[in-house]
């Protein structure tokens, strides 16, 4: 079980030398791997030590990769009476 899920900015006691204190999680589990939200730097970090550092985490929905809400990709459905003929 992770305690931060992927795609949550945590806000660190240090800043990083970019000047930004938030972080990305891209990876949780035993290790963490964190992106810079100010220059894109990735660093992989224990839990234990990112339990110490995380001040605040802010939780972020992650977009959909889905164009359709559906999950209905036939193109017969998009067009109205394609799949509807009648008996010969």
């Amino acid at each position: 079980m992770s305690l931060y899920p992927e795609g949550a900015i945590l806000t660190l006691k240090k800043s990083h030398p970019c000047g930004s204190r938030e972080w990305q999680v891209l990876r949780a589990g035993w290790e963490y791997r964190l992106q810079c939200v100010g220059c894109r730097h990735v660093m992989l970090m224990r839990r234990d030590q990112l339990h110490k550092l995380v001040v605040a985490d802010h939780q972020r929905v992650a977009p959909q990769t889905a164009t359709s809400g559906t999950g209905c990709h036939r193109p017969e459905a998009a067009s109205p009476g394609a799949g509807t003929q009648s008996p010969s």
